[in-house]
């Protein structure tokens, strides 16, 4: 089948990284091993910022009106732009999307607009549209993971504390807790001025944001840590879905924020811990339980790693994305 990827995040270029063996596959959702099963796959890039650019957007799709067979939408903005395209009759496309949270003005859109399939990357994320009206079988459960060729672990160990991310992180919880253990903290992400003036003797920052560094030095990363830290603010939203599993395929054990946006919990499958939002001390003393106890930081990497190729890896994503787009296409 012919398919059509629009995404943010400059999806052409992390496509071709992957490619050539620079980057993992799964920062745009593992779309680009879709070749793997004889799908050609052409991208429209909207960009870092798409919501500057949707009037030209939307004339690139009517100008060229490429012939494909499905559309792959990765964002909820990009969905309307497409959708208006189609609701209008220039555009008829089936469209797969994949959802990452909903919120009561993203249900409407997306219930009205009509998406084939609505792949969701939380349960949360399925009850509200269904609570919305939306038919059972156009969502689809979407469990996302790493390349887990790419993110292969070192036999070492470090002891440093990872945390890496853009959006919807909370590094004051992180910088505060960092006064409470010994260890440095190591932050790839975009941290707010303020806290980026005093983040504390421990902690250090190296980047705005985690496009900033290659894929390769963030690897290296991972391997240098002892646990990686995935706090945010308990949101809905899967904020911080790729750095856990990132984690896992590296064999780290994870400290994550409790919240309803992701449905993988380290705790509960053995290779981590949950935590309240915004609780420095609980944080802290997560966090000295790996970093005091090397064997069962191993333990729980190891664990971590086990649990990522069973279920939560790139190709497993791709196999069933594979399954969805054929389907999708047939019936249209």
């Amino acid at each position: 089948m012919k398919i059509l990827q629009v995404g943010m995040f400059q999806v052409g270029r992390l496509n071709r990284d992957w490619a050539a063996g620079r980057g993992p596959s799964h920062p745009v959702h593992a779309v680009c091993e879709l070749t793997r099963y004889g799908h050609e796959l052409a991208v429209y890039d909207s960009g870092a910022t798409p919501a500057r650019g949707r009037l030209a957007f939307q004339r690139a799709l009517l100008r060229d009106r490429p012939r494909c067979d499905v559309l792959l939408a990765q964002n909820l903005l990009e969905i309307n732009l497409v959708a208006m395209l189609r609701a209008a009759g220039l555009f008829r496309t089936p469209i797969v999307a994949f959802v990452h949270s909903v919120g009561w003005r993203s249900v409407q859109k997306i219930s009205a607009h009509g998406v084939d399939a609505l792949l969701t990357l939380s349960a949360d994320a399925a009850a509200k549209l269904q609570a919305a009206g939306v038919a059972r079988s156009r969502i689809v459960p979407f469990d996302y993971g790493a390349d887990l060729d790419f993110c292969a672990p070192a036999g070492a160990i470090g002891r440093t504390v990872l945390s890496i991310g853009v959006s919807g992180r909370d590094f004051a919880t992180l910088c505060a807790a960092a006064r409470r253990i010994d260890a440095e903290v190591v932050i790839v992400g975009k941290v707010p001025a303020q806290l980026r003036a005093d983040p504390g003797a421990r902690v250090r920052i190296l980047s705005d944001g985690n496009y900033e560094l290659g894929f390769e030095q963030i690897r290296e990363l991972y391997r240098d840590s002892r646990v990686v830290a995935v706090i945010h603010h308990g949101t809905p939203h899967p904020y911080g879905l790729n750095a856990l599993v990132e984690a896992m395929a590296m064999a780290r054990p994870v400290v994550l924020t409790a919240g309803a946006g992701i449905d993988i919990d380290p705790q509960a499958l053995g290779f981590g811990l949950r935590v309240p939002a915004h609780d420095p001390p609980a944080l802290a003393q997560a966090l000295a339980r790996y970093l005091d106890d090397e064997s069962l930081a191993r333990r729980s990497g190891a664990a971590a790693r086990l649990c990522a190729e069973a279920r939560y890896s790139s190709k497993i994503m791709a196999q069933r994305l594979d399954e969805v787009v054929r389907r999708v296409g047939r019936a249209a």
